[in-house]
C-alpha cells in the first residue's frame, strides 16, 4: 500500500464527509477509495470512519490521526513545492527602492551580477532619498539607512553603514586640521539634509561621546554632491565609509580626526510580500545578505 497515497485519501475523505465526492475529485473508483481507508484502518488498528447507508462520520481516533496529519502533510507538499522551485528558472520583475548614492554606488554593481547570473529577471531600481510609499509604487525591496520611517511590512537589519571625516589635502593645507570636534563649528562643513532639522554630528572616542552643532555653505540630499564638493577643496564632509574608500586610498581625501568614530548607520532591508515570496524575491535577498557586507566595509 502506498501509504503516503492513503493518508492524503483518508484526509479528503475526513474533509468531504463522502467517499463518492473523494473519488469523484481524485480520479480513483469509490471501491479504491474505500479499500485505502480499510488498509489504512487494519495498519492503525482503530476504526477512523462509521460508515452508514447516508453518511461517512469520522471518529475519535479518526479525528486524533487527521489532526496530527494534515499539517504534516502540508509541510510535506510545501516542501517538495521549494524543491521543484529551485529546479526552475527564476524570471519576472523585481521592484527595488534604495538611496540614490547607496543605490549608485553598492547596490548596482549587485544588481548587476545578479541579472547576468539570472536573465530571465528584470529589475527597476527606484533610487531617492525621499521617503517612497512602497505599496504605492509596487516595491518589493526596500534597503534603507538609518531611522526607519513607521511600516507594518517585515524589516530585518542586514548590515552597518560607518561614517568617516574627511576634507581634501588642499582644504587641509589652506584650512589646517582641526584637533578636536568642537573646532568643526567654525569650519565650513558639507552636511547631508535631515528633513529641516539643524546639522549635527556625533562623535565617539572609547568611552567619551559628544555632539557639534555644524554649519556650511552646502546642505545636499546626496552624498555624491558632497563628495564631489569635498574633493574640490569646499569644505568638510561626514561620508560613508564605503563611498570615501576610494578616494582616501588615491589620497585625493585624508581623515580628519582619525582618532574619533563618526556614527554608525543600520542598513535595513524591507519587504512588502508578507506571506509567499516569489524565488526570484528570495533569491535576490540571499544575495543582498551574502554580496552587501564587503562593500560596506571595502
Amino acid at each position: 500500500m502506498d501509504m503516503l497515497q492513503a493518508y492524503r485519501v483518508f484526509l479528503r475523505v475526513a474533509d468531504a464527509g463522502s467517499f463518492s465526492r473523494v473519488a469523484e475529485d481524485t480520479g480513483l473508483q469509490q471501491s479504491q477509495v474505500s479499500r485505502l481507508v480499510a488498509a489504512t484502518e487494519a495498519r492503525l488498528g482503530v476504526q477512523l470512519f462509521r460508515r452508514t447507508t447516508r453518511a461517512v462520520t469520522i471518529t475519535e481516533d479518526g479525528q486524533q490521526l487527521r489532526e496530527r496529519l494534515a499539517p504534516i502533510l502540508e509541510a510535506l507538499e510545501h516542501c517538495e513545492d521549494e524543491i521543484r522551485a529551485r529546479r526552475r528558472e527564476p524570471s519576472g520583475l523585481i521592484r527595488v527602492a534604495a538611496p540614490s548614492s547607496f543605490g549608485r554606488q553598492v547596490l548596482a554593481p549587485l544588481v548587476q551580477q545578479f541579472l547576468c547570473e539570472h536573465p530571465k529577471v528584470r529589475v527597476e531600481l527606484l533610487m531617492s532619498n525621499a521617503v517612497v510609499d512602497l505599496a504605492a509604487k509596487g516595491v518589493d525591496i526596500a534597503l534603507r539607512i538609518g531611522r526607519l520611517p513607521v511600516n507594518d511590512y517585515p524589516t530585518r537589519r542586514i548590515g552597518v553603514v560607518h561614517q568617516v571625516l574627511v576634507a581634501s589635502a588642499e582644504y587641509l593645507a589652506a584650512h589646517g586640521a582641526p584637533q578636536a570636534p568642537a573646532q568643526l563649528a567654525q569650519r565650513n562643513c558639507l552636511c547631508f539634509a535631515s528633513g529641516g532639522q539643524a546639522p549635527a554630528w556625533t562623535f565617539h572616542h572609547g568611552e567619551d561621546s559628544v555632539t557639534v552643532a555644524v554649519q556650511g555653505d552646502l546642505v545636499a540630499n546626496d552624498a555624491d554632491v558632497l563628495l564631489q564638493h569635498c574633493l574640490g577643496g569646499v569644505g568638510i564632509a561626514m561620508l560613508p565609509l564605503w563611498l570615501a574608500q576610494p578616494h582616501l586610498h588615491e589620497g585625493r581625501l585624508q581623515r580628519v580626526l582619525p582618532d574619533w568614530e563618526g556614527p554608525a548607520l543600520a542598513l535595513s532591508v524591507i519587504t512588502t510580500r508578507r506571506d509567499f515570496r516569489p524565488q526570484r524575491i528570495a533569491m535576490f535577498l540571499a544575495l543582498l545578505e551574502t554580496g552587501l557586507a564587503p562593500r560596506l566595509d571595502p
